[in-house]
């Protein structure tokens, strides 16, 4: 019986336990829909107000509707800004119209390429790419040498490549610059403080050598940086096909800029003042990331930079692409985008700019992953994964130089861990917070290059069959006039 008593106590519970569950939640569904219709028509007022405050004009047609009838008339001018007129460029300011004197640049080449100038001997290329960087930045360099600018040529056409270089800060730095130069003999260097300020004048100076020691030596030239990537085979499809009309004009493989007006914030990175360039906009110019034109165009701006007074202006692109083009031809028809002979625009990608990348190393392998997908590396190389470009564009790579005694990953730590004790080249510290904070970015983004390099990958690209290394000895003395 007891059991039995028990039993029912416990069913009790549960059904009293239950009941107690339901009343609850009634409540609280109750409580809910009062706060519901208080909020509703809380809403509703306000709708309501909102409504008795337009002022509705009658409407003559469906064309007529205009987003400014259907605000309140007081508050109509301030909700729609006026879209202001896209400026057009006119004329340059008379700072950059008017001839000085002309003189021949005084820029002094203490290194110089002496393997791409014994390439000269041989035969014509098709195309020069001259890549922008800095002593400090080995790292980068050899990421170029491993990647696209292993290309020797494509079915024939050459390919040179030069990398420019300024000054360094003592002999020991000089020294190692050198023994790279020796090994590979790629670095042009000149006698420019290396940095930011004075990259237009870097440029100008490889623009001087080139004018007065080497000459037409090259279908075209190309300016690049060292944290881009070159598509080899996208870019020589392009310009084989009407070589000598694309000669006449400069082409942005990187950004086509039209109408842009000059930021006056004297604290930033790309900021000029008036009192440098007065006029409201900037004449039609590429950015750096990617220029291609034909001696001709550069030896004719190079020579009208030796008559002009640009004094302060930083932007090397600005002034190369945009300044001293327009004042040596006196038009703007002669700049293009890469799509201006025929390449649909953002189809391919002409080159990829790898600079805010996290990895630098990773991202360049990737690109150049991309980049021998369409061309043929040698007999051996399997098509069925390419392009089909690769069935028709066969090219030929070079062997990366070795140190005597030494594999690739230890050539490449040998440079690398001696600049990695040297701050890389400091760019223009600004005053405000947020430019200070980009360009301490921009200094760990270099310093993460040495990192990556430390432990750096021994496998090399495939390379045609038969092809050796040439040894260089470091001790030879190579006269390169």
């Amino acid at each position: 019986m007891r059991g039995k008593f028990k039993y029912l106590q416990t069913v009790r519970k549960k059904k009293k336990t239950g009941l107690m569950c339901c009343t609850t939640l009634a409540v609280h569904l109750a409580i809910a829909g009062m706060c519901g219709v208080i909020v509703g028509f809380n809403v509703r007022d306000v709708i309501l107000r909102a409504c008795v405050e337009i002022e509705l004009k009658p409407l003559t047609s469906i064309r007529s509707i205009n987003t400014r009838d259907w605000l309140p008339a007081e508050k109509a001018s301030n909700k729609i800004a006026v879209k202001k007129p896209k400026l057009v460029f006119k004329t340059l300011p008379q700072k950059y119209l008017w001839n000085q004197t002309a003189h021949k640049s005084a820029v002094v080449f203490p290194l110089k390429p002496w393997k791409y100038l014994e390439g000269t001997k041989s035969s014509r290329y098709f195309m020069t790419f001259l890549v922008k960087t800095a002593a400090p930045l080995v790292g980068r360099r050899f990421l170029v040498r491993q990647t696209w600018g292993s290309i020797l040529g494509i079915n024939g056409d050459r390919f040179g490549i030069i990398f420019l270089v300024g000054m360094v800060s003592n002999s020991e730095q000089q020294r190692i610059l050198k023994e790279e130069n020796v090994l590979y003999g790629d670095i042009l260097q000149s006698d420019v403080m290396d940095d930011y300020n004075n990259l237009p004048v870097k440029v100008l100076g490889s623009l001087q050598w080139l004018t007065y020691n080497v000459g037409d030596v090259s279908d075209f030239f190309t300016t690049t940086d060292d944290d881009c990537v070159i598509n080899i085979p996208v870019v020589y499809d392009y310009f084989r096909r009407q070589t000598e009309a694309m000669k006449k004009f400069m082409h942005c493989g990187y950004i086509y800029d039209r109408g842009h007006s000059p930021i006056r914030k004297q604290n930033f990175k790309w900021g000029v003042s008036e009192e440098i360039y007065s006029g409201d906009v900037y004449p039609t110019f590429c950015h750096g990331g990617m220029i291609v034109s034909s001696y001709d165009v550069w030896s004719k701006i190079y020579q009208t930079s030796e008559k002009t007074n640009y004094t302060g202006m930083h932007l090397e692109d600005v002034l190369i692409s945009g300044i001293l083009r327009q004042k040596a031809f006196n038009t703007s028809g002669n700049i293009v985008s890469r799509a201006h002979f025929g390449l649909p625009d953002n189809e391919r990608h002409f080159m990829w700019h790898l600079g805010t990348t996290r990895n630098l190393q990773l991202s360049f392998r990737k690109a150049w992953f991309k980049t021998r997908g369409g061309i043929r590396l040698g007999p051996d190389d399997k098509l069925t994964e390419k392009a089909e470009s690769a069935f028709r564009l066969n090219a030929t790579l070079d062997k990366i130089a070795l140190l005597p005694g030494k594999q690739l990953n230890e050539t490449i730590k040998h440079f690398v861990t001696f600049w990695a004790q040297y701050v890389p080249y400091k760019r223009p510290i600004s005053e405000s917070r947020k430019n200070e904070q980009n360009i301490q970015n921009l200094h760990k983004t270099e310093k993460n290059d040495f990192k990556q390099f430390k432990e750096i990958e021994t496998e090399e690209p495939s390379r045609p069959v038969g092809e050796t290394d040439i040894p260089v000895e470091l001790n030879d003395k190579v006269d390169v006039t």
